[in-house]
């Protein structure tokens, strides 16, 4: 079949001549360039919407740490409060426990330390 046809370039058996690219008309240029001008606007849009939601982003995340520093320093503060307020309370019931105890202890040993003839009444 090489001997009858011959070696040609670009030719393949059983498939004959490849396709050739033809050049494109100014019409088809012109749309390309449009469409490729259309996209490249479209990507531009679509990187200055990424950048203003990332700066959105941004602003929710230190709204939102703020908030929780917020929330945080509120409840150490209602917590510190609370513990305040029982160390107060404790701190009352002992001091009343040992007043309790003195005056136990008084009451045990003033019949000892009254000394004869002696009388605690007052007149």
């Amino acid at each position: 079949m090489s001997d009858v046809l011959g070696a040609r370039s670009g030719y393949v058996r059983g498939l004959g001549h490849g396709a050739k690219l033809m050049a494109p008309s100014r019409s088809s240029r012109v749309v390309v360039e449009a469409e490729l001008k259309k996209r490249a606007e479209e990507n531009q849009q679509l990187r200055i919407q990424i950048e203003e939601l990332r700066d959105e982003m941004k602003e929710s995340r230190a709204a939102m740490e703020e908030e929780i520093t917020r929330r945080t320093r509120d409840e150490m503060m209602e917590s510190r409060a609370v513990m305040e307020a029982e160390i107060t309370r404790r701190t009352d019931e002992i001091r009343l426990q040992q007043e309790r105890q003195m005056q136990d202890m008084f009451q045990s040993l003033a019949p000892r330390l009254q000394l004869p003839g002696c009388s605690t009444s007052r007149p």
